[in-house]
């Protein structure tokens, strides 16, 4: 039991270190001429030359509706109903993802300014790097399934909810390189990003979970003792 618990934390910070490494290998490669600059230009110009009607209607209906400011009102709406049934722990969860990740956002989006790719479908005023879609929709869609996913008794049914949760941030990604809004670097460092944040706060949360469930444990032991002994 204790190898597992060891495990389990070591999971985490293995993958919260990747993502650092990623979103780290992006910010300081898109513009170097290198490998991940001429991916962004390939699949730019893949997605340029192999669009239609139909599909474009698709990806604008789903970049809109996995936009940041539509998950950040589903946040605020888990968030009420997470208040009324009395789940501060998943209420704080929720709320410093989503919170922290629009800091995050601000703040990079802000000081890199990487400017958009110019054929994009969409008039977007914001700097491009990183994408604020990947990065709130997976921030929104980790917070969830890993709120939620445990409560979920069914194996098949619990992991379904998870997969269906990791294919909706990815394709909130895929939408925006598909309209050409992001350059892949900029999705695949929101991917990252959000992540990486979303890891920290697991991490951070389950550590006090811990610590509280066991000065919990342990102040019930000392109850019963002191009434055995009297």
């Amino acid at each position: 039991m204790q190898t597992a618990y060891k495990k389990s934390y070591l999971g985490l910070i293995l993958v919260n270190l990747f993502c650092f490494y990623v979103f780290f290998e992006t910010l300081t490669s898109f513009d170097g001429g290198g490998l991940i600059q001429k991916a962004d230009s390939w699949v730019n110009y893949l997605f340029e030359n192999n669009r239609t009607v139909f599909w474009d209607k698709i990806m604008v209906a789903i970049s809109s509706a996995l936009s940041p400011g539509i998950l950040s009102s589903l946040a605020i709406t888990i968030s009420i109903v997470l208040a009324f049934n009395k789940k501060w722990l998943h209420l704080a969860f929720l709320a410093s993802g989503i919170l922290g990740g629009q800091i995050i956002k601000n703040f990079l989006k802000s000081a890199i300014g990487r400017d958009r790719p110019e054929n994009s479908l969409l008039e977007v005023s914001e700097n491009s790097f990183p994408s604020a879609h990947a990065l709130i929709a997976t921030i929104f869609f980790v917070a969830v399934s890993y709120s939620l996913g445990n409560r979920i008794k069914n194996i098949r049914l619990r992991y379904s909810f998870i997969a269906a949760n990791y294919f909706l941030f990815l394709l909130a990604g895929l939408s925006r390189v598909y309209l050409n809004v992001h350059w892949l670097s900029d999705v695949l460092a929101g991917f990252a990003l959000g992540i990486f944040w979303m890891t920290f706060l697991v991490i951070i949360f389950k550590a006090f979970s811990d610590l509280t469930g066991k000065k919990r444990i342990k102040k019930i032991r000392n109850i019963l003792e002191r009434h055995l002994a009297s």
